[in-house]
Parts: C-alpha cells; sequence; structure tokens
C-alpha cells in the first residue's frame, strides 16, 4: 500500500462466502469506496475454508468457529439469525408451517457446501432446545444466489439469515416464517495474519466495516 499526500492507494485481496458478502459488506460498500477511491478491492466468493496466507490473500471473512487459528479477527457483523423464508404465492398455495417439523411437507431448497459437499442443516430453536429437521426438495445447490431466486419465483422455502434476504422480505417479496423458532448462529469476523496488522489499507478497512454496538 502506498500513500500519496494524504490518500490511501492499493489493492486489498479478501477471501469470504458469498452470504457474508451480502450479510456484511454490501450495504456499504458504496460508501467505502467513495472515501477511498484508490483501493482496489479483490474479492474471492468461496464457502472452502482456505489458508488465507498460502492462497495470497490480505485477510478473510468467515462465521466465528470457522476462523483460521493465530489469526487477529475483528467482529464485523452482529449474530445472525436465521429461519425460513418463502414467497407468498408458495404459502397461499401449500399454507405456512408452524412448527420445524411441518416443513417435512414442503419443497423445501438446500445448500451444498462447495468444499465439504455437506448439505447445510436447517437449524432452528425450540423452546425445549434445538430443533433440526431432515428437509427434502427438488433442488439442491452450492448457490445461496440460486436458492433466493427460486424461492423469490415461488418454487420452495429456503433457510437463510435474515440480513441475506432482507431487502426481499422490505419489499413483500420474501416472507420470514417460523420466526418463534429462529436460529441464531456466531458474527461474522474478519481475520488476518499478524504480520498484516500494520498494512494501512487493511486497517481503513477494518475500521470501515467493524461492527459496533449501538447504545439502547
Amino acid at each position: 500500500a502506498q500513500k500519496t499526500h494524504g490518500v490511501l492507494r492499493g489493492e486489498l485481496r479478501i477471501n469470504m462466502p458469498y452470504i457474508a458478502y451480502q450479510i456484511a459488506l454490501a450495504e456499504h460498500l458504496s460508501d467505502f469506496q467513495r472515501t477511498y477511491p484508490e483501493i482496489g478491492l479483490d474479492f474471492t466468493m468461496s464457502d472452502q475454508l482456505v489458508d488465507i496466507v498460502a492462497e495470497g490473500f490480505h485477510a478473510g471473512i468467515r462465521f466465528g468457529g470457522h476462523v483460521q487459528q493465530d489469526m487477529i479477527a475483528v467482529q464485523i457483523s452482529p449474530p445472525n439469525v436465521a429461519t425460513a423464508f418463502a414467497s407468498s404465492a408458495y404459502l397461499r398455495a401449500h399454507g405456512e408451517p408452524e412448527t420445524p417439523a411441518d416443513l417435512l411437507a414442503h419443497n423445501c431448497l438446500r445448500y451444498r457446501f462447495i468444499s465439504s459437499k455437506r448439505l447445510a442443516d436447517w437449524d432452528f430453536d425450540g423452546p425445549d432446545g434445538p430443533i433440526a429437521v431432515e428437509v427434502r426438495g427438488t433442488l439442491v445447490t452450492d448457490s445461496q444466489i440460486t436458492l433466493v431466486n427460486r424461492a423469490l419465483a415461488g418454487h420452495g422455502v429456503i433457510h437463510v439469515p435474515s440480513r441475506f434476504v432482507q431487502a426481499h422480505v422490505d419489499d413483500g417479496a420474501l416472507v420470514p416464517i417460523l420466526k418463534p423458532f429462529a436460529h441464531t448462529y456466531p458474527p461474522l469476523y474478519l481475520y488476518y495474519p499478524r504480520e498484516n496488522r500494520n498494512s494501512e489499507i487493511l486497517r481503513a478497512f477494518v475500521r470501515f466495516f467493524q461492527w459496533r454496538r449501538k447504545s439502547a
């Protein structure tokens, strides 16, 4: 990174899953780029857990619990609340589930992790503890965007963090369901090796996106 006449200039390479980009960065990225127009951003979207140093990244973003050891980690989102979502057209046609077990009678569109090939769990929190539902459906994909698009088109139910689809909820295109059973996942963290802690462009990025609790 270079600093010329007070302007930060350089490139920042970050590895993250797309869902992390959508939750923690997308809303404020334009403001960051207006504030630091000479910082080039190189984002690799992948849910694969990579060695960011070996792969040439300056930093990574992951949910808490999936951060590489011996890294500096900075929280960049609040805890993430996830539940099920569907379009109003789908719910009119198929009814709205009242409990997680009711999902067994619905077309549930599932996410498959790229690295492990494992299907993402559908976790809920019930009055007596965690509830995991082995849902079934007509689509499995490693693309979160595809899942959201299929749900928007009325083809089934998805299970994602609320912040990932907030814009679609706000405009009425998706309806949150099973909200009393919503499950809380850890926050997102930006992490980087200690040898990068003096990078001015990385410090600027961290300062801009670091999550700060608002006073009540």
